[in-house]
């Protein structure tokens, strides 16, 4: 792990801009400020990049990406107008091999790995990943301790 102040919004667009020619869903990247968090820019990447994939195989037909501050926390949330979760796998999908108990009737292409490995590297990097279902969208959310907004302005 490398961790640096790295900006949020670069690694969103980075990630977006290489996935969307591989996706079958509408992708929204929906930011405002951009702000540093300390992250490991490689392993940000994977984390943003597995969410979406695990959006575009087992979500609804719109993933949003989005980034938000409350609390003292910046969050990267990756979220689709798929149908929840039942309660008992909501953290039962954070163990090795397991998947929600809703795609077991069919192959999904994945062996159950993507989310376990994103939220131990979130967590790596002092933050953490989990997932909820608000206003009819499945989020799974990375909590980052902001380090500072960026000014993107330029001085003449």
């Amino acid at each position: 792990m490398e961790l640096e102040p790295t900006s949020l919004v670069d690694a969103v667009t980075e990630v977006g801009t290489s996935l969307e020619p591989l996706l079958t869903k509408t992708l929204h990247i929906v930011t405002r400020d951009d702000v540093e968090v300390t992250a490991d820019p490689l392993r940000l990447r994977q984390i943003i990049r597995n969410l979406v994939m695990n959006a575009e195989k087992h979500g609804g037909p719109s993933i949003v990406v989005r980034i938000e501050q409350f609390n003292g926390a910046t969050h990267l949330v990756v979220a689709d107008d798929g149908d929840p979760l039942n309660v008992r796998d909501r953290e039962r999908i954070f163990e090795p091999y397991e998947h929600s108990s809703r795609f077991h009737s069919g192959p999904t292409g994945s062996v159950g790995l993507g989310l376990v490995v994103s939220r131990e590297l979130a967590r790596r990097m002092g933050g953490d990943l989990t997932y909820d279902h608000r206003n009819g969208f499945a989020e799974f959310r990375v909590e980052f301790a902001a380090v500072s907004f960026l000014d993107r302005s330029t001085v003449a």
